[in-house]
């Protein structure tokens, strides 16, 4: 089950006469003057009211000098990458499945390595799911589904839950 399927999967799930049970949106992040040898480091959290989000794809601006980079990305307590942020990394869209919640946030880190100022941005696709409720209706739909590729969903999301609620 390919990544785009899983998220089509995701999307396609409906309330009865209502809407979609998950919605898609994007998050930027511009640091316009990065100032020499600083790091930032990135709580990312849920947006807004949403209990839950996945990142399921990202990229770096193509404008960003690339080498002067020093950055990570992690969730769950794993690192998924660590290391200079290179023209062959920054040259493909990322695609992964990065589960967000209130009790877990994801972290990244960028530190400038360089002596002058440096411009980032960068762009994270995402999935919401608003309320808990949404969440259970989720997994009830695709345990009621039964097909291998939603069985791999559902493990996946049933593993990832929040405990005592997401935001």
């Amino acid at each position: 089950m390919g990544l785009p399927y899983l998220i089509e999967s995701l999307l396609s799930i409906r309330r009865p006469g209502q809407g979609s049970l998950v919605h898609q949106g994007a998050s930027q992040t511009v640091v316009n003057q990065m100032p020499p040898y600083t790091q930032i480091v990135l709580n990312v959290f849920p947006f807004g009211t949403d209990y839950f989000d996945i990142v399921y794809q990202s990229y770096i601006d193509p404008t960003v000098v690339p080498d002067v980079y020093h950055g990570y990305g992690q969730y769950f307590g794993t690192r998924m990458y660590e290391g200079t942020i290179a023209a062959g990394f920054m040259a493909y869209q990322l695609e992964s499945l990065v589960f967000i919640s209130g009790a877990e946030p994801a972290q990244a880190l960028i530190r400038n390595n360089t002596p002058v100022y440096q411009y980032y941005a960068g762009v994270a696709f995402y999935v919401a799911i608003a309320s808990e409720k949404d969440y259970d209706a989720i997994l009830e739909h695709l345990e009621a589904s039964g097909s291998s590729g939603t069985k791999q969903l559902l493990d996946l999301l049933s593993s990832k839950k929040p405990v005592g609620g997401g935001v």
